[in-house]
């Protein structure tokens, strides 16, 4: 199963968030029209990922919107029939009773799939919680993936930030790596951070750096 933005979807009465499927390991895709289907004035926009757990059940994050409310979301979809349908399976929310809103940007999602783990079947999310009063925030949230039980949701930090990616370890712990903007001892200004997790999600350690980087669009070494 893969996921894309499909910019043709909302005007033909779906979402932005496109899917196909294939069943002869990847040979040829079926896209399914319309793509995932929104739930009622919730609309899926995109930013897609995907993760699948043992028995061939997938999973597939997106963000999405209210167009009523403005409020914003992450939805996890659930296919149980290898990716042909999905259905709403959870979802965290940025609760907004009064516009501007919180944003919630490029979830990626990731399932403890580890013989042995004392977290295994665990569904980790991970995004940018943009604030509407201005500021950025990196968050993970813990799931249990086949019930959808919620284990609540976590700040790793709120610097200036974006594209947090989750990965489990061989006992359970949990990695979370994104790019930071704000690290003053950066040449660019811009860095890899990254923080762990041995208690399924609840608490993460203090943020460390990986490695100085240099902006893709950065105006003065950039060539784009």
């Amino acid at each position: 199963v893969i996921g894309f933005n499909n910019v043709s979807g909302p005007f033909s009465g779906g979402s932005f968030s496109g899917y196909s499927y294939s069943t002869n390991s990847g040979a040829t895709f079926t896209e399914v029209p319309g793509g995932l289907p929104p739930i009622g004035t919730i609309v899926p926009r995109g930013d897609p990922s995907l993760a699948m757990q043992s028995g061939g059940r997938f999973y597939y994050s997106t963000i999405a919107l209210d167009v009523i409310t403005e409020e914003s979301s992450i939805l996890v979809y659930r296919s149980t029939d290898g990716g042909v349908t999905f259905a709403p399976a959870f979802s965290v929310v940025a609760p907004c009773p009064t516009p501007p809103c919180d944003f919630l940007d490029k979830p990626l999602i990731t399932i403890d799939r580890k013989a042995g783990s004392p977290f295994l079947g665990r569904l980790y999310m991970t995004y940018t919680r943009f604030l509407a009063a201005g500021g950025t925030d990196i968050e993970s949230c813990a799931f249990r993936a086949s019930t959808g039980t919620f284990f609540g949701c976590t700040t790793l930090t709120t610097e200036d930030v974006q594209g947090s990616m989750p990965a489990t370890g061989p006992d359970g712990e949990v990695y979370v790596a994104w790019e930071q903007f704000s690290d003053t001892g950066s040449p660019t200004g811009a860095a890899i951070f990254f923080a762990k997790s041995v208690n399924g999600g609840a608490t993460f350690s203090v943020p460390g750096k990986i490695s100085d980087v240099t902006p893709v669009m950065d105006p003065v070494t950039s060539l784009i």
